[in-house]
């Protein structure tokens, strides 16, 4: 099977758009509010989280996936809570890719309509989501096309799937600010290393680093972002959950929101301008700390040495530079696990053993393996 991508009928009659790549990987993205409502990577693991309950109804949000909220978060500003994107109909697919080499994507546009009349700008939004085998890229680009400078917040409000949200971990947030919705938005400090939900969580984190992770037992999430200077953690809880009529009893304990946004500072877009932001997602078994904590299952194995093998003489040379001999090495299923740092930090532990510390021989690379992994 090559790359994909379809238009077809989705939920509640509305249109959607499904990527799916070679490997297996797919999304869905209904073009009713850009709406991204799937995200399976290569191993059909489902890492987004749609209500059972949700509506799929022109004028409804549909709860869970990763509604857009533009031109306003939340409820600051006029627009009605979290604007008007993500519950309209008046987007429209521009472009599609579905060439085999490259990233499967779709583009999905929306300009002044009906549904922006109160919004004093006008406007064009260019929504892009793209597909690889273990990871899936969300971009926006606003364009001004007003005589006067624009102003607006947004997020990204991505709900991904977890086991059981009170034993999620997120990471990349001690030492940051951030507003507290539960405590009427309270200034606080993120003390811990890691964020763990123990009751509703609703917290727009301030200035945040562009990665996160997000660990669910053996699994994680990277959450990448550029342009998007903040990021928002929520959980409705147990209490709240009973009370909202598109979420499934008990699902609250299904998902875990770790939103990109622009929150903080609105944004600002002089006329005829432009704002570019974009978040990306990684998923994997957790990342461990060395090629030793990923077992021997295969360093042993005489067939996968004899491939090894083969690459390397096939450079024709006595010795490879590290990343070159990274490649040979490592399968493309550990790479996604054991990044070329994670390698490089393994080999100085084993420089004592080589002629040089930035090339690898056969016979070392040989050794490397019996030795770390």
């Amino acid at each position: 099977m090559s790359n994909q991508v379809e238009q077809i009928p989705g939920e509640g009659g509305l249109e959607k758009v499904k990527l799916t790549r070679a490997s297996g990987a797919s999304c869905e993205v209904y073009v009713y509010g850009a709406h991204v409502t799937s995200w399976k990577t290569f191993d059909g693991v489902e890492r987004l989280y749609v209500s059972s309950a949700s509506k799929f109804a022109s004028g409804q949000a549909i709860r869970g996936g990763i509604p857009i909220c533009w031109p306003q978060f939340n409820t600051r500003g006029t627009y009605g809570k979290h604007g008007f994107c993500r519950s309209t109909d008046s987007w429209v697919v521009r472009r599609i890719v579905s060439d085999p080499k490259r990233d499967p994507s779709v583009t999905i546009e929306l300009s002044d309509c009906e549904a922006s009349k109160d919004f004093p700008f006008s406007f064009k939004l260019t929504y892009t989501v793209t597909l690889s085998d273990s990871g899936l890229t969300t971009s926006m680009h606003v364009v001004n096309n007003s005589d006067d400078p624009m102003t607006f917040t947004t997020a990204l409000h991505t709900y991904f799937a977890v086991s059981d949200v009170t034993t999620v971990k997120v990471s990349g947030l001690q030492g940051l600010k951030f507003e507290d919705s539960t405590k009427g938005g309270e200034v606080s400090e993120q003390a811990d290393e890691q964020l763990m939900i123990r009751g509703e969580v609703d917290r727009v984190y301030l200035d945040t680093p562009e990665e996160m992770l997000i660990t669910d037992g053996d699994t994680a999430i990277s959450v990448k972002k550029s342009g998007f200077p903040d990021s928002v953690v929520w959980n409705i809880g147990e209490e709240k959950a009973a009370g909202m009529s598109d979420l499934g009893a008990g699902e609250w304990r299904r998902y875990l929101c770790v939103e990109a946004g622009a929150i903080g500072t609105p944004v600002v877009v002089e006329p005829g301008a432009a704002w570019v932001a974009e978040q990306r997602f990684g998923a994997s078994v957790a990342v461990p700390m060395s090629l030793a904590e990923l077992g021997e299952p295969e360093v042993g194995d005489a067939e996968r040495l004899n491939k090894i093998e083969a690459a390397f003489k096939a450079k024709g040379k006595a010795s490879l530079p590290l990343e070159e001999a990274y490649e040979i090495m490592i399968s493309p299923e550990e790479k996604g696990i054991y990044g070329l740092n994670d390698f490089k930090e393994d080999v100085k532990g084993f420089e004592d053993q080589m002629a040089n510390k930035e090339q690898f021989t056969w016979e070392e690379i040989k050794v490397f393996l019996e030795t770390v992994g």
